[in-house]
């Protein structure tokens, strides 16, 4: 009997969150829920998609193999960082020895406040 090679590869998970940074300090703080995933190859084919659920976590269970995981940022949010603190909507991983399952974006809403206080004040300007 002949077993399919596919069929010998022990599955890896791949999983991660995305959260919302709700006191401006770059970390995540709440989930954000339907946001969507997408699992590649190095050469950018998309092997699987997913969306978030209502703790912002995804789930993938693929081959071992090098991917990235892209996060579609929803139009209302902002990228602000994620678990590599290169690219902030996406990661490479590498799966070829083991699951990969701590994955975390932060994204929040573009504050309409000044990140800074002004440089000059009134009284100083007459």
């Amino acid at each position: 009997m002949t077993i399919p090679a596919m069929s010998l590869l022990q599955l890896r998970t791949i999983a991660g969150q995305v959260l919302e940074d709700i006191d401006n300090n770059d970390s995540g703080d709440i989930p954000i829920r339907s946001v969507s995933i997408e699992l590649k190859y190095p050469n950018v084919t998309v092997a699987m998609t997913t969306v978030t659920d209502s703790n912002g976590t995804f789930t993938f269970d693929a081959p071992p193999d090098i991917y990235t995981i892209f996060q579609k940022t929803p139009s209302e949010f902002l990228n602000v960082q994620d678990i590599e603190g290169n690219n902030p909507d996406s990661i490479a991983i590498d799966t070829s020895t083991a699951s990969s399952l701590r994955n975390e974006f932060v994204d929040e809403h573009p504050s309409p406040f000044p990140s800074s206080a002004p440089t000059t004040s009134r009284t100083a300007l007459g």
